[in-house]
């Protein structure tokens, strides 16, 4: 594509759409593992739950930089600047513990079309196996003109899928590799056999359900009522920890 993408999509809020293929309960174990938000540095108070998590799989307890550094590395974490999960703490992202992969959210603070793309790059050379779409709304424009949470249950209105802007720009990520394209190119979304507007529709009915599906019991501390992971998933990441040397204090 022509386009110039070392630019910034315009305004500071830009809306996307994440979906693909499905992957096995256990990839996206190690998905989210590798990508959620709740392994960095974080500037605000955690849950009981968050800190007892983070101390079974090792994260260090004095947060400077370069032990955080050193951590991530052993832990086979990727750095993304958009892309990331935050099913750990916040319950949402792209990836879910059953392996859908389904989003449709807003990024704040004047993302960059190269940004995007680099996140895209860094999870196809991560993950290869992963065939997945991201569109991106910019310009100023919104999906849907009204907030997603406002959206009627599937199945949608003819209505309501013709008046939908056309995406900015998407990335096809599949094979290791990433392609741009226009927002308007009928191969957005085409190997999942969906036209943008119906992408819109499937991601926020995927997320709807996997919202439902996500827990609130746990054994690792009080989550403050908020809903998330399975327990099955951390206990998995403790055994991975454990394996890469990261835990061994914590399990004394």
């Amino acid at each position: 594509m022509a386009r110039d993408l070392n630019v910034p999509f315009g305004p500071k809020r830009v809306e996307i759409v994440v979906l693909g293929a499905p992957v096995a309960p256990e990839r996206a174990t190690e998905i989210i593992r590798r990508t959620d938000l709740g392994f960095r540095k974080l500037r605000f108070p955690l849950s009981d739950y968050g800190q007892q998590v983070r101390r079974l799989v090792g994260f260090p307890s004095k947060e400077t930089d370069p032990a955080i550094l050193q951590w991530r590395r052993q832990w086979g974490a990727i750095d993304l600047e958009w892309l990331a999960n935050s099913q750990l703490l916040h319950g949402k992202g792209w990836c879910h513990p059953d392996g859908t992969i389904a989003l449709i959210d807003e990024l704040e603070d004047y993302p960059w079309i190269s940004e995007l793309r680099e996140d895209c790059r860094r999870l196809a050379t991560a993950f290869p196996d992963l065939s997945m779409y991201v569109a991106a709304w910019g310009s100023g424009q919104t999906i849907l003109g009204f907030p997603f949470i406002d959206a009627p249950e599937s199945p949608w209105p003819t209505s309501l899928l013709n008046s939908q802007s056309t995406p900015t720009l998407g990335f096809w990520i599949s094979g290791g590799a990433v392609q741009a394209m226009e927002g308007a190119d009928p191969l957005l979304f085409h190997h999942l056999g969906l036209h943008h507007s119906q992408a819109v529709e499937k991601a926020l009915g995927e997320m709807r359900r996997c919202a439902n599906l996500s827990v609130t019991e746990t054994c690792f501390g009080n989550r403050r009522y908020a809903r998330g992971l399975p327990d099955a998933v951390v206990q998995k990441w403790i055994a991975q920890a454990r394996s890469l040397g990261l835990n061994d204090e914590a399990q004394r």
